[in-house]
């Protein structure tokens, strides 16, 4: 059985919501800040690009379409599900996630001392051979240099078995 490699990509960012009581979460990582993420969900940016990403693999459209955020079940949802029930479509088809490589986009929090659990937290959930999160400010450009939202960006390499 010959295998194919191909590239798959996924984008999200939301806006800060600093009125809301919720916590700020990137990449499963909780952080004490005053400020949050707007977002039907838990508006986890790194999981959302992350699981976008991922659904380009199969072929299931964008998050939206398989989470409508006009359904209350994903009211407050943990993005880890997103990307946990993503995962298990793909293992159903035996796609193999080699590879993840997240960018995040944002002022603060500083990500220097998270980065490396949130590959941790990535890596245990796709069961991915390789992932490296990173992080860039814009060099103040758009939203996110004006603090208004943080984004994220991933590209991920799978593996599809192919029949002849």
């Amino acid at each position: 059985m010959e295998k194919i490699f191909f590239t798959t990509i996924g984008q999200d960012s939301h806006r800060i919501d600093e009125e809301s009581n919720k916590p700020l979460i990137i990449g499963g990582i909780k952080f004490d800040c005053d400020f949050s993420l707007l977002g039907n969900s838990d508006a986890d940016v790194v999981y959302h690009a992350v699981t976008e990403s991922l659904l380009g693999a199969i072929g299931l459209g964008d998050l939206g379409t398989l989470f409508p955020d006009t359904d209350p079940l994903y009211k407050g949802y943990d993005s880890s599900l997103f990307l946990k029930e993503v995962v298990s479509l793909l293992n159903k088809k035996h796609i193999k996630i080699q590879s993840i490589d997240v960018m995040v986009y944002l002022i603060k929090p500083s990500l220097k001392d998270y980065k490396k659990q949130m590959a941790k937290n990535i890596k245990e959930i796709t069961n991915a051979f390789n992932v490296c999160v990173k992080a860039a400010t814009l060099n103040k450009k758009g939203l996110i240099s004006l603090e208004e939202g943080i984004g994220a960006e991933a590209i991920s390499l799978i593996k599809i078995p192919h029949n002849k």
